[in-house]
């Protein structure tokens, strides 16, 4: 097969050839030009709202004191948007841009890291999970043919024996394309009784140091089903590991749902997600961790710090969150801002939405109640689910107040916060948006962008209280393939058998579904 057979286009065409630096560059660069604009509407606001604000509390009767006892909600979620304020004027910087001649200029020094591109999945979503693939394998080829550089990379698909033995010919197609197939066996097990993700991450993780690859300078790139990735996020991976310094053993990146994008309120809402990343890039700048929000996709992990912590952690559904606060414990301030983009899906449904949401809650519940983490540790993690559960009251404080005005609830200093509020509010849903709007192609309207923002926050503030009412024991992984699935399994991938390994490559891709417990 020649090289031009390795870039043609599929038949059906893909999103992830367009994934390139140049477009990043330009999307990072095109929020830059508008952070001044940005920055004087929220002073504008915050001043306006702070002099309209002049009037104290007013208690006249009964619907008087409901209003101000829900008003109080109004306080528990300033000192996530101080920090995610913060976090977007310490993120949003020139810094986020890649510098491909600077990475060319130390390309010697790439020599003899070796990332591991690994792709956890339960199997349900194969369309899905054969994009993701054909993405990392078209771009860590293309990077190195295109920029000349010389690092090590594999491709791993780590999934379930059983879904392996009911999907051979796909998993087969997988592996002539370049992919390395890790099926966890059945009879595996960790001794503390890991399930769900854990089981097979902690599996991947066995494997690796069983190969040796478990240094300082191999990585491990962790994407789920549907992480997509670009030009981009290579390069942005290999600017993270030139320049980590020995202290700093993980990075994190901005992910963007372009994927399967529609005109419901879901995508929208999964855009202020990528607002929360952008925070959460300066917040790590700024203190070597993130006091809000983890992934368990788009993290470069060192190896050697991966095979310290661990995942076997027994029965848990919010594995990242768990990893978070294991990798703090062992190693202090150590996550870096990684530069690049990775591309995902949002739900689809509403359903999926809130099934997604209560997935998160009830993993955070399920961390609280561990006995092995300790307060401090579980401090930020009950602010935030505090600070979300208070979001359904102070929106009905909201709306209550506009019915019924109430007064102020602090004379002069509740203007001052509602104004930041609802300016960062807003601020996430545009910010995020225009971040995905060069990927989509979408140009919402006002009313239409005005009608899925509120519903989106009416939504999410929703979300919690479902969790609370509908608990579930299950790891739900929510559907992420788009019709048509039998077109997107056909043999006509159009990026087959693109080399891995590279410079240092030891591990030829092989599949582990007949191979027992590791380690």
């Amino acid at each position: 097969m020649t090289t031009a057979d390795l870039r043609r286009p599929s038949r059906r065409g893909r999103l992830f050839p367009d994934l390139t630096i140049d477009r990043y560059n330009e999307t990072i660069s095109g929020q830059l030009e508008k952070k001044t604009w940005r920055n004087g509407s929220l002073c504008a606001l915050t001043a306006a709202m702070t002099l309209l604000s002049s009037e104290g509390m007013r208690i006249a009767d009964s619907l008087d004191l409901v209003s101000n006892v829900l008003k109080a909600n109004w306080l528990i979620p300033l000192p996530y948007f101080v920090i995610q304020t913060v976090g977007f004027q310490r993120g949003l910087t020139a810094g986020l841009l890649v510098d491909v001649d600077s990475i060319r200029e130390r390309g010697d020094d790439l020599e003899g890291v070796r990332i591991i591109y690994t792709v956890t999945t339960k199997g349900e979503n194969l369309a899905t999970l054969r994009d993701t693939v054909e993405s990392t394998l078209y771009w860590t080829g293309e990077v190195k043919r295109r920029h000349g550089l010389r690092f090590a990379s594999e491709v791993w698909v780590v999934t379930e024996e059983g879904n392996y033995a009911e999907n051979p010919e796909f998993y087969a197609d997988l592996e002539e394309m370049g992919a390395i197939v890790v099926a966890t066996p059945s009879k595996y097990e960790t001794p503390l009784g890991s399930r769900f993700k854990t089981r097979a991450l902690q599996y991947a993780a066995d494997l690796r140091r069983d190969r040796g690859i478990d240094g300082d300078h191999d990585w491990v790139y962790h994407q789920d089903t549907e992480t997509m990735i670009g030009e981009d996020t290579v390069l942005g991976n290999l600017d993270f590991v030139l320049n980590a310094d020995s202290g700093t053993v993980a990075g994190s990146g901005i992910i963007l749902y372009p994927q399967g994008w529609g005109d419901g309120y879901t995508n929208l809402q999964e855009t202020t997600r990528s607002f929360a990343d952008l925070s959460a890039a300066g917040q790590a700048n700024l203190w070597g961790w993130v006091p809000f929000g983890y992934h368990g996709s788009h993290i470069l992990i060192r190896a050697d710090a991966e095979a310290a912590v661990g995942w076997d952690y027994g029965r848990v559904r919010s594995e990242d969150l768990l990893f978070s606060v294991r990798l703090r414990e062992r190693f202090g301030r150590c996550i870096g801002a990684m530069k690049g983009f990775a591309y995902e899906k949002p739900p689809f449904t509403v359903r999926d939405h809130l099934k997604q949401r209560r997935r998160w809650i009830l993993g955070s519940f399920e961390v609280l109640g561990r006995g092995d983490v300790g307060l401090r540790k579980k401090a930020p993690i009950i602010y935030s689910a505090v600070s979300w559960l208070s979001a359904l009251p102070s929106l009905a404080a909201t709306i209550f107040t506009l019915v019924h005005p109430s007064g102020g609830f602090i004379p002069y200093l509740s203007g001052a916060f509602t104004g930041l509020v609802w300016w960062s509010l807003f601020n996430s849903y545009m910010v995020g948006y225009e971040l995905h709007r060069g990927y989509t192609g979408t140009r919402k309207g006002m009313v239409g962008f005005l009608r899925d923002t509120l519903v989106g926050m009416a939504a999410d503030a929703t979300a919690p209280w479902y969790a609370l009412l509908s608990n579930t024991r299950g790891y739900e992984e929510i559907s992420k393939d788009t019709p048509p699935v039998d077109d997107a399994l056909d043999d006509e991938s159009g990026y087959e058998g693109v080399e891995q390994g590279g410079e240092g490559a030891e591990i030829p891709p092989v599949k582990d579904s007949d191979k027992g417990a590791s380690g």
